[in-house]
């Protein structure tokens, strides 16, 4: 069984390819120091003019490269990924993300040992400032009533961990 299924949407994406296999690397080897976890990144091509390279790379996760016949666009994209996807948790990034080297660890112990659906982490808010420094963002970040009103109170689903169960058909 796999843990969890890393899904990142790619349109014109070669370029971001290597360092993102390099980014998950080092969080791959961090989160190894604590724990085993079974992981498989899902890249879902949405540029059919263009061949994904992800030869030459070795590491200690699978990789699996979905080829959309047509341009779809970054939802449908992500919809192909969980489908094909088998991990028991599910995280979206996309092909532009940056991350610490400890967020995979920190976004997979946080939803374990609590025992949640799904764990919403920090996020960046233009250069160099964290959403949760800003008083309004940390309000509604934990009150049900703004994610029911505003138009995307998650800034990214690459924020966020999921229980494959807990997301609809």
């Amino acid at each position: 069984m796999v843990d969890i299924s890393l899904i990142i949407p790619l349109y014109k994406g070669n370029r971001y390819c290597k360092r993102l296999l390099n980014m998950l690397d080092q969080n791959m080897e961090y989160l190894n120091q604590y724990q085993n976890c079974d992981i498989e990144v899902i890249f879902v091509n949405d540029y059919p003019d263009e061949d994904i390279q992800l030869d030459g790379y070795e590491h200690s996760y699978r990789i699996k490269l979905i080829n959309q016949v047509n341009n779809k666009g970054i939802h449908a994209s992500r919809v192909e990924g969980l489908k094909q996807a088998k991990g028991e948790y599910i995280i979206m990034l996309d092909q532009d993300d940056l991350v610490e080297r400890n967020w995979l660890y920190s976004q997979w112990n946080k939803i374990k040992t609590e025992d949640a659906e799904y764990c919403v982490c920090n996020g960046w808010k233009g250069r160099f400032r964290t959403l949760w420094q800003e008083e309004g963002m940390k309000k509604r970040v934990n009150n049900i009533k703004s994610y029911l009103t505003l138009p995307n109170p998650i800034i990214s689903p690459g924020q966020v961990i999921m229980k494959r169960k807990a997301i609809p058909d």
